[in-house]
């Protein structure tokens, strides 16, 4: 078995038990799925306990999930890597994606996570310069002050105080579904290994070989575009499929492609493929990863 962590360890070294998070991260990997990296017969004696441990969880760790936001609350695609089942639902709270059978152990979402104190993230900046025409679609992430903030109005000034800009409508838009995550995060500290963010027009630039989709997907072309990727993958009728009985007013036809992008990237989460804009990421003042996944 190859083991991922020697190609950032010299070869005589071994894994401290201390160091396995640490390592795990360095490899772009949760902990969970570096075990599966691992070679067994290298670990000493006093680290085969945290292995087990992880590897425990690794096996059952079979299902994963994108996600995105809707009007009628977070609509979930979830994968068995191992059975290839695919599973379509809206569930109506965070602590729901995780909790609601499947059960996903890796959730790609697409809502900023870490916050900066002022100003704007690196991530964010990074993104737009990959989607060159497609660069409107990143919105600014709320600063960490205004985050509380009961109205666009006081959002808009907390903001400005701090660094001079005020704030989108667009970017109010998210300002709703961004606590709910980060009081998540807050309440539940272990949801933070199972999280990550993702923007979906980022996936889709990496899943089209690294070019943005030509148009908007709020376009007739530019549906018919990230649908081809998604059918391609997942097989026709997948859009019909992931609706089900679901109204376009409570799920957007954008919002399920959004949420098979963020899958596409959690499979790659799941593998050890995935990369990050930026990496290593900077931390916010609540250690939050100020990143995004594709």
């Amino acid at each position: 078995m190859n083991c991922g962590l020697h190609q950032v360890l010299p070869p005589n070294q071994m894994l401290p038990a201390e160091n396995f998070q640490r390592a795990a991260a360095i490899q772009g990997r949760p902990p969970e799925v570096e075990a599966l990296h691992l070679d067994r017969a290298r670990l000493k004696p006093s680290e085969l306990s945290v292995y087990s441990r992880f590897i425990r969880y690794a096996r059952v760790m079979s299902w994963i999930a994108g996600v995105d936001g809707c009007r009628a609350g977070w609509f979930r695609v979830c994968c068995n890597t191992k059975s290839g089942e695919i599973v379509f639902d809206v569930v109506a709270s965070v602590e729901d994606l995780v909790d609601r059978a499947p059960a996903p152990a890796i959730v790609a979402i697409d809502i900023p996570i870490g916050l900066p104190d002022s100003g704007s993230r690196d991530c964010d900046r990074l993104a737009r310069e990959c989607l060159g025409v497609r660069r409107s679609s990143v919105f600014r992430a709320p600063i960490r002050p205004a985050i509380d903030a009961t109205s666009r109005a006081e959002a808009d000034h907390i903001t400005r105080q701090a660094d001079g800009k005020g704030v989108s409508a667009q970017s109010w838009g998210i300002y709703g579904k961004v606590r709910l995550v980060d009081d998540a995060l807050h309440r539940r500290r272990s949801l933070r290994a199972v999280f990550h963010e993702v923007h979906p027009e980022v996936c889709f630039w990496a899943w089209n070989g690294r070019e943005p989709m030509k148009s908007s997907k709020k376009k007739a072309d530019g549906r018919c575009e990230r649908l081809a990727l998604a059918e391609d993958w997942l097989g026709e009728g997948v859009m019909a499929r992931a609706r089900g009985n679901r109204l376009k007013k409570h799920l957007a036809d954008d919002d399920i492609l959004d949420a098979i992008a963020a899958l596409w990237t959690a499979h790659r989460i799941a593998s050890g493929e995935a990369e990050r804009l930026p990496s290593p990421p900077p931390m916010d003042q609540d250690l939050l990863p100020m990143q995004i996944v594709f």
